[in-house]
């Protein structure tokens, strides 16, 4: 089969539909808001698709909104949940980085905490967390590399380990205990 101009192209575009828009506003130009509005940098729309592609990993939700000085709100959500708690990630165009975690109380929204963050992994760290505690009994798994050595009973000899399959402590403790999840389709 012999591939086309079309073909390539159908290969560049995005099938993911947060990726199409986060990348689409890399169109929008300076004054793209009645005249208001900073165009967006290539290194901000790279920090923001990294993180919604965590989000995704890590069986949550998310959606973008552009702001009027460059900087992208990256909202991370349990899907198919009634949404009492939510994530606001922005991530500034001078490469700032805040989280801020929303919680439902009595049908107003309220901050339950508001940081600035250091790092990219700093805030998968924050995802990570907001997933186990809305998500309890998530399945996920990872194989690491022991770094310890096994002896034979003898002492005299000493191996390495090797790659195991490993479960996440929190599957281990959470999945074996009844309980009512209560979902919601939205």
């Amino acid at each position: 089969m012999k591939l086309t101009s079309s073909h390539y192209l159908l290969m560049l575009l995005p099938s993911n539909p947060l990726e199409r828009k986060v990348r689409g506003f890399l169109k929008l130009s300076e004054g793209w808001c009645q005249g208001e509005g900073k165009a967006f940098r290539e290194d901000t729309i790279k920090r923001v698709l990294d993180l919604s592609q965590y989000t995704e990993n890590q069986i949550l939700a998310a959606d973008a909104a552009p702001g009027l000085e460059g900087e992208i709100q990256l909202f991370v959500y349990v899907n198919g949940k009634e949404k009492d708690s939510y994530l606001e990630i922005t991530i500034e165009s001078n490469g700032a980085l805040n989280v801020t975690h929303y919680d439902k109380k009595d049908e107003r929204w309220q901050i339950g905490w508001d940081v600035d963050m250091l790092s990219l992994r700093a805030v998968k760290e924050r995802i990570e967390k907001f997933r186990s505690e809305t998500i309890p009994c998530a399945t996920t798994s990872a194989s690491s590399r022991s770094v310890g050595t096994l002896k034979t009973l003898d002492g005299s000899q000493v191996r390495p380990f090797g790659t195991t399959e490993e479960v996440y402590r929190s599957f281990k403790t959470d999945a074996f205990q009844p309980r009512v999840l209560k979902c919601a389709n939205i």
